[in-house]
């Protein structure tokens, strides 16, 4: 258990923690509580200008546009799922980064 077993957690340890880096930003951008709190932190900045929509009033304005209730209900499930989801990958990705860190600690401190 030399070099080569470190040199293989490093390499594994970035793997690791550049995925869950990933999928954490993936997910960051398909929360709907990351849009509410996006939105809310636009307008008490005061930086929404005339008739630009904030990101959540964009969600809501495409659910709403639908011509048909059933269109409504698809696309708003849609978004529910894809919360789900996006809750799911950042907890994921949230694990990854630790135990990429873990891996390179464990190179670092136990087999050197």
């Amino acid at each position: 258990m030399g070099l080569e077993t470190n040199i293989m957690l490093y390499i594994a340890a970035g793997i690791s923690i550049l995925l869950g880096m990933m999928m954490r930003r993936w997910s960051g951008q398909h929360d709907l509580i990351g849009a509410l709190t996006g939105s809310a932190w636009q307008l008490i900045r005061g930086k929404r200008r005339g008739g630009q929509l904030t990101d959540i009033e964009e969600r809501v304005a495409g659910i709403t546009s639908a011509a048909t209730t059933g269109e409504k209900i698809r696309r708003a499930t849609g978004s529910v799922i894809g919360h789900l989801l996006s809750a799911t990958a950042g907890l994921i990705g949230l694990v990854l980064i630790l135990a990429g860190i873990a891996m390179a600690a464990a190179g670092y401190f136990y087999f050197s």
